[in-house]
């Protein structure tokens, strides 16, 4: 998807940003994918959450609806959860590795990196492996323990 970015932008006299670790954006599309979680489907508080989002990226009113900016209504839980997940992956770009932690949290990464980039993993790809050292100081540790496919 093609997107302008430009947060967190030095300027001329001040190169070094200061980037933030939790932003509103962020709360807002956690409790979205919560609610909709809990209710096992979506309720008006999570599409206002999420459409708050949306329309301040789309640079309309935070507090009216917008045809061009709302997510549609209607979706299924799990239709929903993809519009949070797909909306947590545009807003949070570039922002400490969330996506990557979404996509291994929901259980997609495997299914969604290969369809990105046309390559073929697995679960072993992952996870690191437990080092020997670790389950050999541990005896509540088996080599069972250990990330599938090390």
């Amino acid at each position: 998807v093609p997107m302008l970015f430009r947060k967190f932008r030095g300027t001329l006299t001040n190169v070094s940003n200061n980037t933030p670790i939790f932003r509103l954006p962020e709360v807002l599309l956690i409790f979205a994918e919560a609610e909709n979680q809990a209710n096992s489907g979506p309720t008006q508080a999570a599409y206002d959450a999420i459409n708050q989002v949306r329309r301040r990226a789309f640079g309309r009113s935070l507090t009216q609806p917008s045809a061009e900016a709302d997510i549609p209504e209607g979706l299924n839980a799990q239709q929903f959860r993809d519009a949070v997940l797909l909306e947590r992956a545009k807003e949070l770009l570039g922002e400490g590795g969330h996506r990557w932690f979404d996509l291994l949290r929901t259980g997609t990464a495997i299914q969604v990196i290969q369809a990105a980039k046309n390559i073929t993993l697995t679960e072993k790809n992952l996870k690191w492996p437990i080092p020997q050292e670790e389950l050999d100081n541990n005896d509540a540790l088996t080599q069972a323990d250990q990330n599938p496919g090390w």
